[in-house]
């Protein structure tokens, strides 16, 4: 007897629905967690002197902190989001060990080069990259992939991640603030964030692409970061 979708009950039907909806207000509740944390840091630099209140070291101290605070509150619930044994052949892991190597070679150039990029280049490299990808490639990934439809599964659970990934950018209001105080126009402001979605859209499908391939984030932690360094 074949079972038509139609006679499904709405909650098979749209479960994809029902969690991208989940999945959208727990990323709104990670950004107001982020934005609390966020003043807690700018106000500890105030009163220690340590570091300046709203720098790079806030930024990195507010990500290691919301990342930990996720991590403790779903940890047991969350299973392994990607961190799993390599499924590549010898071959894409020699390459990837190799870009590995030679991220850390440019890495360490561009420190050396100037070492005031020591701090933004750990934060963009290093801290994003762990902060974000187990998130999308690996918690969001894991949800979606198991309600969406098996035909095509692989690409649809891309898209769709690549997607909420490029809306998570518009939640960074810290650079819109950054940008409101130095004066950017409304329309220069509107084309930054529109700038940050397609790029955003870019690293999302090629990580997306890696972690749909490898079975795991290790090649999207180090495609991300790349990125990342690249674009210092």
């Amino acid at each position: 007897m074949k079972l038509s979708i139609n006679n499904l009950p709405f909650n098979t039907r749209f479960a994809w629905l029902i969690e991208l909806t989940k999945i959208l207000l727990a990323l709104i509740g990670i950004q107001l967690f982020r934005y609390f944390m966020y003043r807690i840091m700018v106000g500890l630099g105030s009163v220690s002197q340590l570091f300046e209140p709203a720098g790079d070291i806030t930024n990195g101290l507010t990500m290691l902190l919301t990342g930990l605070g996720l991590w403790l509150m779903v940890r047991h619930s969350l299973g392994n989001p990607g961190f799993s044994k390599f499924t590549i052949s010898s071959k894409g892991f020699i390459g990837m060990m190799a870009g590995l190597a030679i991220f850390v070679v440019m890495a360490g150039f561009n420190i050396c080069m100037d070492p005031r990029q020591f701090i933004p280049t750990v934060l963009s490299c290093l801290i994003f990259p762990f902060f974000e990808e187990p998130i999308f490639r690996g918690w969001i990934w894991k949800r979606m992939s198991s309600v969406l439809p098996a035909k095509w599964n692989g690409i649809s659970t891309i898209l769709l991640t690549t997607q909420l990934f490029a809306l998570w950018h518009l939640g960074y209001w810290d650079v819109v603030a950054m940008h409101v105080s130095s004066s950017t126009t409304t329309s220069g402001l509107i084309h930054i964030m529109l700038m940050k979605m397609v790029i955003a859209s870019i690293i999302g499908l090629w990580t997306g692409f890696c972690r749909w391939k490898t079975g795991n984030l290790y090649g999207s932690i180090l495609i991300h970061a790349f990125w990342n360094l690249l674009g210092r």
